[in-house]
């Protein structure tokens, strides 16, 4: 049976790889559990230039803004910059594999700062994630003093399951 779902998918591999291994089991189901499926929206023209403002004020420190294939940093620094009113959210996207993945909302919609700006609009792209609450995320992101932006969903499990 082919899976056509994002959400199919994690339970696929929860199943498959949680016969052999409680642990990834129980990742995959707290995964399932915690995260939710989410659409990205296009941003009306209002929406669009606010986020721009805010791009512009990114660039002026990250000339590099938006870093191709470097969605953790991007949605962080949108987060960071955005004060209050963009968050991050991280979890799993699909577009032709799934893969691990960040995003963005703003006023409660999910936009990818990574794809936004590319030619391929991405509404046809699936997500299934969360939203991470920025005292949370910034504690998480920066704990290792790390120069880069990675994944925190990890980091996230230890702390709410593993702990």
């Amino acid at each position: 049976m082919e899976t056509t779902t994002l959400k199919g998918y994690l339970e696929e591999i929860r199943d498959k790889l949680g016969e052999n291994n409680p642990s990834l089991k129980k990742y995959y189901s707290w995964i399932l559990d915690t995260m939710q499926e989410m659409t990205c929206e296009e941003l009306t023209p209002e929406e669009k230039k606010h986020i721009q403002k805010i791009i512009d004020v990114v660039r002026n420190e990250h000339p590099e803004f938006p870093a191709n294939k470097e969605c953790y940093y991007n949605a962080n620094l949108l987060t960071c910059f955005g004060k209050g009113k963009v968050k991050y959210v991280e979890g799993w996207c699909w577009d032709v594999i799934p893969f691990e993945h960040a995003w963005c909302k703003y006023k409660g919609k999910c936009f990818d700062p990574t794809a936004l700006w590319n030619e391929r609009w991405h509404k046809d792209i699936q997500y299934f994630g969360r939203q991470i609450p920025f005292k949370q995320l910034v504690k998480l992101a920066f704990e290792d003093k790390m120069h880069e932006i990675v994944s925190i969903i990890g980091k996230l499990y230890r702390e709410e399951c593993l702990e």
